[in-house]
């Protein structure tokens, strides 16, 4: 068979159509089961808890920003499975951008005091790396770079380097970095400085 569009017709009449559904969790429980010397234990076992909370932080953004607009995926369970996916991957790097920084996170047990805030500088560091993922998620899934955001052909101006985006776009990657404090306090960890 070395074609096998070729023989699809004479095996069934109107052709044959395929789908495929995917689940949040049963990415998760791939990734606990992969090797996890990489990501930290502490953001493993709480990654679709920390993604819940991008996805929420990330709608009160927008409604601060705008207040009348209106939420595409107001509830982490109207978001479509990519999304899902993106914000895991968001839960799954913190401690990425944070080695990028000088700093780490732990439970509260030690005496030395906690990151309260991040830089300007800090903040762009990792905003910059978080751009690069986000960049890299979407060409692994297709998308490709247009004039329009067309999420149905799976299109987006975006797909530029960090500094050629609006300060308005950048807005949405600092967001995610300004928000890790908050994400891990949620599970009871604490950024420190190395």
């Amino acid at each position: 068979m070395n074609n096998i569009k070729e023989y699809v017709p004479s095996f069934f009449d109107n052709g044959i159509d395929f789908s495929v559904n995917t689940s949040s969790e049963l990415y998760i429980r791939q990734l606990i089961n992969q090797d996890n010397g990489v990501i930290p234990r502490p953001l493993l076992d709480n990654l679709e808890s920390l993604a819940k909370n991008i996805h929420q932080n990330y709608n009160q953004m927008q409604l601060l920003r705008n207040p009348a607009s209106q939420l595409e995926y107001p509830t982490w369970d109207l978001l479509p499975d990519y999304l899902k996916y993106f914000n895991i991957r968001q839960a799954r790097y913190i401690a990425d951008k944070l080695k990028l920084i000088g700093c780490y996170f732990d439970n509260n047990k030690y005496s030395k005091s906690p990151v309260t805030s991040f830089s300007k500088e800090e903040i762009e560091i990792m905003s910059k790396y978080e751009h690069d993922l986000w960049i890299t998620d979407r060409l692994r899934s297709g998308w490709k770079r247009g004039t329009n955001i067309d999420t149905k052909n799976k299109i987006t101006p975006y797909l530029v380097p960090y500094e050629e985006l609006t300060e308005e776009i950048k807005d949405l990657d600092r967001d995610t970095n300004i928000n890790i404090i908050q994400l891990l306090e949620s599970i009871q960890m604490k950024v420190y400085r190395r």
